[in-house]
């Protein structure tokens, strides 16, 4: 996975709300009386010019994207938005990580579907997500390994509820271009 801002965001969930632990150059996070930070759950709101709308928690969309990439998705990069500004936020990424707004082109989106269609159509595609959430999860656990036991692989059902969300995906990328906010 490419580095990102978000490698500078260290999260901690509890519930309701996530204690961030480190917050060097993230957005909308509220220091706590206690030193850390706290943000309420942010996700990422995909939508295109027809309408359809789906949303993914920031692991589900991380979780997501990785399984596409194991199917042979290979992202191009996303265009600069026009209302990012450079001055306040840093030289643009081709990010597909944060929620500004940026469009994923016809293109990607088209390379995209194709890896969610065999993705789910895959005979091992549970497997193959149970896999990749355990890998995600050892990456957030070498932040901090006394997390390491909180961190719960996925069961065979969950990973068939990973399979209609990409189903739902797909009828959004299928439709061409889409926004991530």
């Amino acid at each position: 996975m490419a580095a990102s801002r978000r490698d500078n965001l260290l999260v901690r969930r509890t519930g309701a709300a996530d204690i961030v632990l480190s917050c060097e150059g993230c957005w909308g996070a509220a220091p706590a009386t206690d030193g850390t930070y706290v943000i309420r759950r942010m996700g990422y709101d995909l939508s295109n010019s027809a309408g359809t709308y789906v949303r993914f928690t920031g692991s589900g969309w991380d979780l997501a994207v990785a399984v596409a990439r194991h199917y042979g998705w290979e992202p191009a990069g996303i265009p600069k938005p026009a209302t990012w500004d450079e001055k306040e936020y840093g030289p643009w990424e081709d990010e597909y990580w944060i929620n500004a707004g940026q469009e994923v082109t016809a293109e990607d989106a088209g390379a995209l579907t194709a890896a969610l269609d065999r993705a789910v159509a895959a005979p091992d595609f549970v497997d193959t997500v149970i896999r990749i959430t355990n890998e995600l999860n050892e990456v957030v656990a070498q932040h901090n390994p006394k997390w390491r036991d909180d961190l719960k692989s996925a069961s065979r059902e969950q990973a068939e509820g990973v399979r209609a969300r990409l189903v739902e995906f797909a009828g959004l990328t299928r439709q061409g271009p889409f926004i991530i906010d």
